[in-house]
């Protein structure tokens, strides 16, 4: 492989062809996808890099099918063949997104539930490379985003699709992703917006419909 997240983010996600996001298990792709549209709805997205473009579950719910000119990243040659099988002809790379960069300008730089791989110091480099290659009216979207502070309450089971644990099992189950958590890194509003601010970039934040755990966030270029 090529530039890739750490260790064995990278060593679990060479394994498999196919995403594990549940609403696209569950063939509500066109759902979740219509939730993604929705961040970046004033933007024309001829020219789309997708950063962890996967398997291409969401390429022709988000509109990607209809852009001019589309890049998908991803650094599993596994689930990148399942996307040249899916959508043959379309233009994928294998890379790791935090460092991928091209000189290249696109109306959107999109990535869903990605940035949560990405420590802090990664997620701040991927927000830095990518304001060189976002176009002046363009949008940089990071959706589906572990929200930090909701840590405590998905543990608990406040804000996930099962039934809410006792107490004992709630507090187990937050100290174990504290120590090691299968989710990567969640992340939170305040360093984003400093990100944000030390490229130059404005940023909106919007809760997620389909994940009350998750937010997402847009960046543009201050006009």
């Amino acid at each position: 492989m090529t530039d890739t997240a750490p260790g064995r983010w990278a060593d679990f996600w060479a394994e498999q062809s196919t995403a594990l996001n549940s609403p696209l298990a569950n063939d509500n792709a066109d759902r979740y996808g219509a939730e993604m549209r929705l961040l970046f709805h004033d933007v024309d997205p001829r020219r789309v890099l997708e950063l962890g473009c996967g398997d291409g579950a969401l390429f022709t719910s988000l509109g990607f099918d209809r852009a001019e000119r589309y890049l998908g990243v991803d650094f599993s040659a596994r689930m990148l063949e399942e996307m040249r099988r899916r959508h043959p002809g379309v233009d994928v790379r294998e890379a790791g997104g935090h460092v991928f960069e091209v000189d290249e300008q696109f109306d959107l730089i999109f990535s869903a539930a990605t940035v949560q791989y990405f420590d802090r110091e990664m997620l701040a480099g991927h927000i830095e490379r990518s304001a060189r290659m976002l176009a002046p009216a363009g949008r940089l979207v990071c959706a589906s985003t572990p929200w930090r502070r909701m840590r405590w309450a998905y543990a608990r089971g406040d804000v996930a699709r099962r039934a809410r644990r006792p107490l004992p099992l709630a507090l187990a189950a937050h100290a174990k992703r504290l120590v090691n958590d299968n989710m990567g890194y969640w992340h939170d509003i305040p360093e984003v917006r400093q990100m944000a601010a030390a490229n130059g970039l404005e940023v909106d934040f919007f809760g997620s419909l389909t994940y009350p755990y998750r937010f997402h966030f847009v960046l543009r270029h201050r006009s």
